[in-house]
């Protein structure tokens, strides 16, 4: 998977409309990967569309079953485009080329699959799933890096119409108290337990707000449009050094998001160049990673940060299940 992920991504420049929204890239194997322009749609938009394509393989096995075979050989062949360029425009793609190698041979990405549980467990601990990703993963960096990270969670806000997504700022007080807690070894179970479930119902909490549009991301971002756009100075906090460290302007350390309990994977470059993208899909006994970083910084790793996070997990649910805990 982390070479399809590789292909998708990060794959030859020239074999693929990547000005376009949405480019389906089909392998000689049989496999599949999209390349997705996240500004005209959502990125569920297009997990959708490839997760009904995979349901309509797996229902047929791969073999056309339609009714009027005809009609299919009806369809147009392939043939190549010649386009007239001169030599400004044939500069212009070598450097344009040239850019992009330049950054795509520069991102580590790894697809870890963690097999030692999955939305099976969740339900009988009576644990949010995606929340209780996003809590370790919180823990995961921190015990990793020894501090924490701005983060950005995608949350849907598809209830409203022409509604798109809100920011989730998953790393909050809370979550990082609990961190604390869980690397003190002095530090009792039952203070574990009582701070993860305080990480736990804030993020619940935080998701529920976002989805309602009672996030700040989007309302920040559309003041400083409106500003742009009518010629107004941008205000001073979009230029503000903690705005900035708190993850405004393109600078959250984690990307991340729950991609669904689909067939369908994703992910992302990371946003800075001391970031991770972090992109997971959950399923009934396994969860799949999406986890990118850059390689020219030495302070980060995705396999590290895997590592840290399978670790992570695993503690937790080894926590709860030595103690009783009531559902969270």
């Amino acid at each position: 998977m982390s070479q399809l992920s590789q292909q998708g991504l990060l794959g030859k420049p020239g074999n693929a409309w990547y000005d376009k929204s949405y480019s389906s890239i089909w392998f000689e194997n049989g496999t599949t990967v999209s390349n997705c322009d996240h500004a005209p749609m959502d990125a569920m938009t297009s997990v959708n569309v490839s997760f009904y394509a995979d349901c309509r393989l797996i229902e047929c096995e791969g073999v056309w079953k339609g009714e009027n075979e005809e009609e299919t050989n009806e369809v147009p062949s392939y043939h190549e485009l010649h386009f007239t360029i001169d030599k400004q425009i044939e500069d212009g793609i070598a450097a344009a080329e040239s850019s992009y190698l330049k950054l795509a041979r520069n991102i580590e990405i790894i697809n870890p699959e963690f097999h030692t549980f999955g939305k099976d467990l969740f339900k009988e601990l009576k644990l949010h799933p995606d929340t209780f990703v996003q809590v370790c993963l919180q823990y995961a960096y921190y015990k990793l890096h020894g501090k924490p990270a701005a983060t950005y969670e995608t949350a849907t806000t598809r209830k409203f119409y022409n509604g798109r997504t809100e920011t989730v700022r998953s790393c909050t007080n809370e979550v990082v108290a609990w961190a604390k807690v869980m690397l003190d070894k002095d530090s009792l179970p039952s203070q574990k337990i009582h701070l993860f479930k305080n990480a736990m119902n804030k993020h619940l909490s935080m998701m529920r707000e976002c989805m309602s549009g009672q996030g700040i991301d989007r309302h920040l971002f559309g003041l400083k449009i409106v500003a742009a756009e009518n010629g107004f100075d941008i205000p001073d906090i979009f230029i503000d050094p903690a705005y900035e460290k708190s993850g405004g302007n393109g600078n959250f350390t984690l990307s991340t998001s729950f991609v669904g309990f689909t067939s369908v994977h994703g992910g992302v470059a990371p946003m800075c160049s001391n970031g991770y993208g972090c992109f997971y899909r959950i399923g009934a006994k396994r969860i799949v990673f999406f986890i990118s970083s850059w390689i020219s910084d030495e302070g980060t790793s995705a396999v590290k940060l895997y590592a840290s996070i399978a670790d992570c997990m695993t503690e937790v649910i080894d926590l709860l299940s030595n103690n009783t805990v009531s559902s969270i």
